[in-house]
Order: structure tokens, then C-alpha cells, then sequence
């Protein structure tokens, strides 16, 4: 599996990730999937309460999305507490969606695919357009452009 640039970042924050976040970009299914019922699980939440770190950025599926795996990606989608929308801000003046963005970068059809249908970042696929296009991911960029 290719190497992700939210690998360099992990050891900055490993110790505030939560079991959801590190179970997710392990690529543990039947773990997401078990967490998610636990009702204390916030799958939104990007760090450990009182830790130093804040990642605003649906960090679960985010990882999920910038290792490939899918199933973990679907199976966070079905959660509605899970919001694909959750971003790191704008670039250029356009928001983007986190998820979207690992998954054009990583060149993960299915996964932006995924997204896509899914309806709910519809404002970040300009973003996610231009990474594919720069990665060279030209299937990924032309699955976006259908979506414009």
C-alpha cells in the first residue's frame, strides 16, 4: 500500500488519536464497526478529550480514505454522525472535504466514487479535481469532472 503524507504526520499525534481514528486507517472493519455501536463513540471527534491536538477534519474517515480502505469508507459513510463535508478549511478560496481530498491524492476510484454518490461534497470536488489532475490520477479527475 502506497504511503500516505497523513503518515508523516501520525507520530505528532498517535498518542491523542482515538481507537476509532487508529482502527479506521489500520483498515479494521469488524473494530469500526463494533466502536460505532458503542454510543460513546463520537466519530467526529479528532483527538482525545484534553489532549494538545485538534484535527478538524473527520480524522477516522479521513485515514480511512488516504489508505484505500473502502469498506472501512463505507462503513463510516452508513454512520450518520459521520460528516464526509468535514474539512481543513479552504484552499484557494474553496472548501474541501478531507475525505475527498486523501482519496483523489492516494488515487482511490472507488473511494472518491464513494463519496461522490454519497451526495454530501459536492462544494469540494474543484479541490479534489486539481489534486487528482497534479497526482496524474487521470480516472479519478475525469470521475470528478462528471460530478461538476
Amino acid at each position: 500500500m502506497p504511503e500516505s503524507e497523513l503518515d508523516n504526520v501520525l507520530p505528532y499525534y498517535v498518542y491523542a488519536a482515538t481507537p476509532l481514528m487508529l482502527a479506521a486507517r489500520a483498515g479494521h472493519t469488524d473494530i469500526v464497526k463494533m466502536l460505532l455501536e458503542d454510543s460513546r463513540t463520537e466519530p467526529s471527534v479528532g483527538s482525545i478529550r484534553g489532549s494538545p491536538i485538534d484535527v478538524r477534519e473527520s480524522p477516522a474517515l479521513s485515514w480511512a480514505a488516504a489508505k484505500g480502505h473502502k469498506d472501512v469508507v463505507k462503513v463510516l459513510l452508513d454512520d450518520g454522525r459521520v460528516d464526509p463535508r468535514a474539512g481543513d478549511g479552504t484552499i484557494h478560496g474553496l472548501h474541501t472535504s478531507a475525505a475527498l481530498k486523501w482519496a483523489a491524492r492516494g488515487g482511490y476510484l472507488e473511494i472518491v466514487r464513494m463519496l461522490l454518490e454519497d451526495g454530501r461534497v459536492k462544494d469540494s470536488i474543484d479541490v479534489a479535481l486539481r489534486i487528482a489532475q497534479d497526482r496524474g490520477h487521470i480516472e479519478v479527475a475525469e470521475l470528478l469532472k462528471a460530478y461538476k
